[in-house]
């Protein structure tokens, strides 16, 4: 498939572009990592390492088997909701009204994009610190995210892999033994180039770069108004407000 094809793809699948959330609740003291150019497209301040970058897309068809096996409880509702849509649809007479859409629920990501304060590239006590520390910090946005979901939609699911790319809020303890690929998921979501680093993929994002580079994403399945909602309502909270 052509490049120009792949990008328009992409282009129809993003929802809402870039933005950063700045997070209020960090200490100053830790503060300061920025990006070698200011991101004006998307804040008029360098991106932080308290701070990070989030967009909304629609999930690529290329990702559908390893949302499948890395989520399992998000797959079998969403399987199950598709049998219940067909069947209805039979009966109707096949007639999927476009009035529907809009409240239908369907597989959405949000890929978010963090900064370090120093490489992560190597692997010891102090990266591993740092990279759990970023962790931390998302899962805390995802838990926010997902009780604000939870309270639009009791039916919609939100899950996150864990540092090590299994699921995380599994409710029935479903887990499975799969981990999500971040490099490959960015990869086929944005379209962002990734090399080979000492026998790893690493992503290259276009303004971070790839040394203080940390990725993980949000996997949803709800309605895509009401995840657009709780984006912006986080954006604009007293925690996550850009200065």
């Amino acid at each position: 498939m052509p490049s120009s094809t792949r990008q328009k793809r992409r282009e129809e699948r993003t929802i809402l572009p870039p933005h950063i959330f700045a997070d209020a609740t960090a200490e100053n003291d830790n503060a300061g990592v920025e990006y070698q150019d200011s991101p004006s497209t998307l804040s008029s301040s360098p991106l932080l390492s308290d701070s990070f970058e989030a967009s909304l897309h629609k999930l690529p068809r290329t990702l559908n088997s390893e949302v499948e096996l890395v989520f399992p409880e998000i797959a079998s509702q969403a399987k199950r909701e598709k049998r219940e849509k067909t069947k209805n649809n039979v009966n109707i007479g096949g007639n999927d009204s476009k009035d529907n859409e809009s409240t239908n629920r369907e597989y959405l990501l949000i890929p978010t994009f963090h900064v370090s304060r120093f490489s992560t590239l190597e692997r010891n006590d102090r990266t591993e610190d740092e990279r759990v520390r970023i962790f931390l910090r998302f899962r805390e946005f995802a838990k926010e995210f997902r009780e604000r979901l939870f309270q639009k939609d009791p039916g919609s699911q939100l899950d996150i892999p864990d540092i090590d790319g299994a699921s995380t809020f599994s409710v029935s303890g479903r887990h499975s033994t799969s981990a999500y690929d971040e490099v490959a998921s960015t990869r086929s979501v944005l379209g962002y180039s990734t090399f080979l680093y000492m026998g790893v993929q690493i992503v290259h994002h276009p303004r971070i770069g790839y040394e203080k580079l940390a990725i993980h994403t949000i996997v949803i399945y709800a309605r895509s108004r009401d995840v657009e909602e709780i984006y912006f309502e986080l954006l604009n909270s007293k925690n996550y407000r850009n200065q």
